[in-house]
């Protein structure tokens, strides 16, 4: 089974309410980036309809990553928000607490292609055998340093193992596991050298 924690209140209250400011273009979003000609904004009408889905987000640093020793406990980062459906009718929130009263704010809006690719490969996750078989947590692995995103099944079961899916990398530095996820040691492995290897470029180069 795959557990999915609920996010505070507050937290889902920040995405709700500000969601609209956001796909409405109203004053007060301070930039918009996008590549080649400007995409269109779904209405929110478009991305309503159904219940939010809410993936909490762990931070690796390049650090972290490059001296691990097969674990890791990254700090929280906040969560993200998906919701919507199809390529046009899907959007990301990302909600953060912002220092010193540490209110939860929603900080972005993103929208697109692998947007709608993250909400279809989250619901494909309890077609998993592993999920099947064993009761996973489930969070969102980000390491802005390697530019990658995964999925990390946490396992809740004595003698189960931690699972790794790997679905967002801008420059594919890990192989997509074929057939399986990665366990988690595999994934620690593979991607100690190469945040190593960053972390020995000057200031102004690599990550």
């Amino acid at each position: 089974m795959l557990i999915t924690p609920v996010p505070p209140p507050a937290c889902a209250t920040a995405f709700s309410t500000g969601l609209p400011m956001f796909l409405s273009g109203a004053p007060g979003i301070v930039k918009q980036n996008y590549l080649g000609v400007k995409p269109g904004i779904p209405t929110l009408a478009q991305v309503s309809g159904g219940a939010p889905v809410a993936q909490q987000v762990f931070l690796l640093s390049l650090n972290a990553a490059a001296n691990n020793t097969g674990t890791i406990n990254p700090p929280s980062d906040g969560w993200r928000f998906l919701t919507g459906h199809g390529v046009s009718e899907t959007v990301l929130g990302r909600v953060v607490q912002v220092p010193p009263s540490n209110t939860w704010k929603l900080t972005g809006v993103f929208y697109g292609e692998r947007v709608s690719e993250a909400l279809v490969a989250t619901r494909h996750l309890v077609n998993l055998p592993e999920v099947a078989t064993n009761n996973y947590e489930l969070r969102l692995l980000a390491v802005p340093g390697l530019n990658l995103e995964a999925f990390w099944l946490v396992a809740q079961n004595a003698g189960s193992v931690d699972l790794i899916i790997p679905f967002s990398q801008d420059q594919h530095v890990i192989p997509t596991p074929p057939t399986s996820p990665y366990r988690i040691v595999t994934f620690l492995a593979l991607i100690r050298p190469l945040a190593a290897s960053l972390l020995t470029m000057p200031a102004g180069y690599g990550a």
